[in-house]
């Protein structure tokens, strides 16, 4: 496989599998992911341990606790050194959160461009518009 993303960082906030998925496939393709996790750990740890090794193969991992004041300013910290961020969150838990595409982008400092925030929201949208337009 050819390293295509040498030298993009990936900041991965999404738990159990489709985030790990997406992240452990732009690793894949030569970026560097980093695994962000509560203290408790990602819940896919204790459901399927050998499924959370697979898809988190070959990631840094850091502990972010997003629901203390200081916990949320870790993804500031992360964002200003990742390209890409991406979350799984529920509707409106990112924002109540503090780590919703509008805050990142504002703290992002890159002159050339934002951060590419994805959500696991806006990936079924478009696949299920395409589907739908396939039809």
């Amino acid at each position: 496989m050819t390293q295509s993303l040498q030298g993009m960082r990936v900041l991965d906030l999404s738990q159990q599998l489709p985030g790990p998925c997406a992240t452990l496939l732009l690793a894949a393709l030569g970026a560097e992911a980093t695994k962000a996790e509560p203290p408790v750990g990602d819940v896919s740890r204790t459901l399927d341990p050998e499924m959370f090794g697979n898809v988190n193969a070959g990631k840094s991992s850091v502990v972010l606790d997003l629901k203390t004041d200081d916990g949320q300013q870790g993804p500031y910290n992360l964002v200003r050194q990742h390209d890409v961020f991406i979350e799984g969150f529920r509707p409106g838990v990112a924002t109540r959160l503090g780590c919703d595409p509008p805050t990142l982008h504002a703290i992002h400092p890159n002159p050339v461009g934002r951060p590419r925030v994805a959500t696991m929201r806006a990936a079924a949208r478009r696949a299920r518009r395409k589907a739908q337009a396939d039809a």
